[in-house]
């Protein structure tokens, strides 16, 4: 057995009027009726809850706490992104680091090896300037040597006396014991050097 109950098309204000003054009527089934009353029932809760000042306190609190949630979860992301950020930086600082002492190291070690080879040619170029200074004082030397020996020779064709023999001459005066001539003295010294 479906019972019906007739329901006026308009809402508000109207449907709490009498159903003999609506000028049409509309048969509902119950499960419509359920509806049209859940409905009301939502509508005058609602109007309710806009001027209840313990709702709209419980209501503000929520909106409050909602912002404060959201701002630590904020906080947190952005502290997260922070630390990411700052752990990056060192990262790329400690390879460029890096990297600089690899150039570093590479251009000390390019001019260690540039000095080595200057040195190595300076040094090579100063022993054969020491050659060379050693072969001049050789040849001064040479030349002093002759220098004295031509003036031996010179000295030995002024003296009138003939040249004697040195080992005659010093033996003579060994044995004799007498001092020899000027001439027997200079046959007998030593060249200077």
């Amino acid at each position: 057995m479906t019972s019906s109950r007739i329901r006026p098309d308009v809402t508000g204000a109207e449907e709490q009027a009498p159903l003999a003054e609506s000028e049409t009527r509309v048969i509902l089934s119950r499960k419509e009726l359920a509806r049209h009353y859940r409905q009301q029932a939502y509508q005058k809760a609602k109007a309710w809850r806009a001027q209840d000042p313990k709702h709209l306190a419980l209501k503000e609190a929520a909106k409050v706490r909602r912002r404060e949630l959201y701002q630590q979860v904020k906080a947190r992301r952005k502290a997260a992104d922070s630390q990411e950020k700052v752990k990056q930086a060192t990262e790329q600082a400690e390879e460029r680091q890096a990297t600089k002492k690899k150039e570093l190291r590479s251009d000390r070690q390019g001019e260690l090896r540039n000095r080595q080879r200057e040195l190595q040619s300076e040094l090579q170029s100063a022993l054969k300037n020491k050659r060379v200074i050693e072969l001049m004082q050789r040849v001064r030397l040479a030349s002093e040597d002759a220098s004295i020996i031509a003036n031996s020779i010179l000295a030995d064709s002024i003296v009138a006396d003939p040249p004697l023999p040195d080992t005659v001459t010093s033996e003579a005066h060994s044995s004799s014991g007498a001092v020899p001539s000027s001439r027997s003295r200079r046959a007998t010294r030593a060249p200077p050097d």
